[in-house]
């Protein structure tokens, strides 16, 4: 292991950091990967340490957002589902039946006796 007077970062061993810490690995056991002390590897990786999962959370959702502005439904619904709610998105679950009328008038019916005894969310 380096000495902390030693140490002289580079760009490789603060990738090398930024990936094992957006991989979820232990600060610990991160040190022992690059080969320093859990002392060294705060001092001089600090920013890798505290940034590099928010980064990789907002490039996840930048991704997702144009995905959804590109048309892919399932991100759309995703997006909408996620972020939508506070601009009045209301996600409602569509259920297609291909019973006859007699059963879909029974299934409307519990669900208005549903709904009569329970505080309505949507």
């Amino acid at each position: 292991m380096l000495h902390d007077a030693e140490h002289r970062p580079t760009a490789y061993l603060r990738q090398r950091v930024k990936d094992l810490v957006v991989a979820g690995i232990p600060q610990q056991t991160i040190a022992r990967i690059v080969g320093m002390s859990v002392n060294t590897l705060a001092k001089y990786y600090d920013k890798e340490l505290h940034d590099s999962e928010p980064d990789m959370i907002r490039q996840v959702a930048e991704v997702a957002v144009q995905k959804a502005l590109s048309g892919n439904d399932k991100m759309l619904q995703f997006v909408l589902s996620r972020k939508g709610t506070k601009y009045g998105w209301v996600d409602k679950q569509v259920i297609e039946s291909m019973t006859d009328s007699k059963e879909l008038d029974e299934l409307k019916r519990k669900l208005e006796e549903f709904e009569s005894k329970h505080d309505k969310d949507y």
